[in-house]
């Protein structure tokens, strides 16, 4: 199938990102394109004021759908480089994409901060903008250094399951983002040293309220670690599968998921955005636990194990370009992608 037709200029970047997210999933579906083609040829067969007003139509109807879509890149952050510790854990509060954020934008929260285990050590966030993330601007940077040999662990979350939020958590969500590794020493702590991003509503996968999750596999070498991602068996039972596909320092991986609380699965692709032969996909993963409705929080978080035994090991990720996108949207994206080509090509 021929990619996708580029969208107009007149569309946000924020909608020209959800497209390109969205040409995996395209792959899949390919009866996207086919729902709306028939009445795009119907409307251009038409006087040319009917036609520019079915443009404006097409375009009016989809404008509430985007709406639907949820977006972090933290571009509303202006205190750049400050660093929120253990002791401020807020950040900025002034508007929605920012490290904390405030409600809006389909999240029903702010950015917020969870700990477990192990004590004296620190939990460093701070917004960038230095090394982007994937062509990004701003990106969120998430460090930690410790002494304790008592597995501390913690993560920031943030929520899009509140009332109000115009996201239905029983139906299909494609989540995407961009993750990179900026220092990987602290997996010399041990093997229970490890990484995880999750969706739910609590941090431990192998609950009711959780339905994907990916993490990492040990090796004999405790410093290296590949890519896992978790296949349940519906009644609070998972394994994590390994993807062979290595965690380097200094590397991008861009992940795609589709979850589908419907059949109670997941699928997942792992690009390696600096070595792009280097990816991994599957399909039909199941949930740790079956149930009707995605849990309603995204999670990245960490677990180092034994850090004082290695002198200096430091966990620190910068993560960017998050999307939660309903699959309706997904499709709506694409007849306006279609219909924007059309439109254009008519015109000229």
């Amino acid at each position: 199938m021929e990619p996708p037709p580029a969208l107009p200029h007149s569309l946000s970047e924020t909608g020209t990102r959800s497209l390109e997210r969205a040409s995996s999933f395209v792959a899949d579906h390919p009866k996207g394109i086919g729902l709306v083609e028939p009445i795009l040829e119907t409307v251009m067969m038409k006087p040319t004021s009917l036609f520019l007003s079915g443009c404006a139509l097409l375009a009016g109807s989809v404008s509430p759908m985007l709406q639907a879509e949820i977006h972090a890149g933290f571009t509303d952050h202006t205190d750049i480089g400050t660093l929120y510790d253990t002791s401020n854990n807020t950040g900025q509060a002034s508007a929605v994409d920012q490290y904390g954020g405030t409600v809006g934008g389909g999240w029903s929260s702010g950015w917020q901060v969870y700990t477990a285990g192990g004590s004296g050590f620190t939990r460093e966030k701070q917004v960038l903008n230095s090394s982007p993330v994937n062509g990004g601007g701003n990106y969120l940077s998430i460090s930690s250094d410790s002494t304790s040999t008592s597995s501390p662990r913690w993560g920031v979350y943030r929520e899009y399951d509140g009332a109000g939020t115009s996201v239905d958590l029983s139906q299909t969500l494609t989540y995407s983002f961009d993750y990179r590794f900026d220092d990987t020493s602290f997996f010399e702590g041990g093997g229970a040293s490890f990484v995880q991003i999750m969706e739910g509503a609590e941090w431990i996968w192998n609950t009711s309220t959780a339905t994907w999750a990916i993490g990492t596999s040990s090796t004999a070498d405790p410093s290296v670690k590949y890519w896992s991602v978790g296949d349940g068996n519906g009644t609070g039972g998972a394994s994590f599968i390994n993807t062979n596909l290595q965690m380097n320092q200094g590397d991008t991986y861009s992940f795609l998921i589709t979850s589908n609380p419907g059949t109670m699965s997941w699928d997942v692709s792992i690009t390696n955005l600096d070595a792009p032969m280097e990816s991994y996909s599957n399909t039909g993963l199941g949930y740790a636990l079956n149930q009707s409705s995605h849990g309603g929080s995204l999670w990245f978080n960490q677990q180092a194990t034994d850090e004082s035994s290695v002198p200096g090991t430091r966990f620190e990720a910068s993560i960017d370009n998050i999307a939660i996108i309903p699959e309706p949207s997904t499709f709506l994206l694409l007849g306006l992608a279609l219909g924007g080509f059309l439109c254009t090509r008519r015109r000229h």
